[in-house]
């Protein structure tokens, strides 16, 4: 277990959870239960469960299939989610009966 290892680690989950779904919705929670240790306890858990399955689940995946494959689902799987996910946002929002305009 390498320091090195630890601190990438935590400086990329840090970037990439910094101010995302997750974070506001524990402020949500937070703000309308003003239980925050309550929420901070259960978002902690939350996350730690998250991670262990991320590792256990990479670690199995990656002694079935070479690495090289992995990476070139993800980069074809998060371009599409995320074209997915734009191209769903007019209808929701007409569903909703406003528009992205109103809302800006």
């Amino acid at each position: 277990m390498s320091l090195a290892t630890i601190a990438s680690t935590f400086a990329v989950l840090f970037v990439a959870e910094l101010g995302d779904k997750t974070q506001l919705a524990l402020v949500a929670l937070a703000a309308s239960t003003g239980e925050t240790l309550a929420v901070f306890i259960g978002g902690t858990l939350a996350l730690w469960l998250v991670s262990v399955l991320g590792v256990v689940v990479g670690a199995t995946l990656l002694r079935r299939v070479p690495a090289v494959w992995v990476h070139r689902v993800a980069a074809v799987r998060d371009p599409v989610k995320w074209s997915r996910r734009g191209a769903q946002e007019p209808e929701r929002s007409r569903a909703r009966g406003g528009n992205r305009e109103r809302m800006l």
